[in-house]
């Protein structure tokens, strides 16, 4: 057990150390020393490496100047935020995908999609499309046919987001 502490005590030792450092940093710069750390914990600095690690998409995200890194992880966040909202306010509906086409986008390494769903649990089913960046390793589980729990917005029923897949 003793091992076991002493490597849980490194890297909360380490964790206070970067928090520390982050305190200095003026508010301009922060999102890009945060972007450093992130990409230092996960061993992606070279992009060749991150090829060898990952995916080509990710692996071309890491090349990319910072600046359009940082461009491409806002938008990520403003998705991520918009579908965390329709997840703590939305109604719960059943999605089952009718089609599946990639938007050309790719966003920090991950690809858009457009997907069309059939949506069930608000009255009467009704099509819908939505836009969604799915990880390489979820792809597999959107496939045409394919149930998930989902939500769409009371006041605008054609914003849909998915969530979970069933069975």
């Amino acid at each position: 057990m003793k091992w076991l502490d002493k490597k849980i005590k490194a890297h909360q030792d380490r964790a206070f150390e970067t928090f520390a450092r982050m305190q200095g940093v003026p508010p301009e710069q922060l999102q890009a020393t945060q972007q450093n750390i992130v990409q230092g914990a996960q061993g992606h600095y070279d992009p060749a490496v991150a090829a060898s690690l990952s995916d080509q998409a990710t692996a071309d995200f890491l090349a990319l100047p910072q600046a359009e890194q940082m461009r491409q992880q806002q938008e990520l966040q403003a998705g991520g935020q918009k579908l965390r909202l329709l997840w703590e306010t939305g109604t719960d509906v059943e999605v089952t995908i009718t089609s599946i086409a990639p938007t050309g986008i790719t966003l920090g390494g991950q690809h858009q999609y457009t997907i069309g769903v059939r949506v069930d649990g608000a009255g009467e089913p009704y099509q819908a499309s939505t836009v969604q960046v799915i990880a390489a390793p979820m792809f597999a589980s959107y496939t045409v046919g394919a149930r998930f729990r989902g939500k769409i917005n009371p006041r605008d029923r054609a914003e849909v987001g998915i969530f979970q897949r069933i069975g």
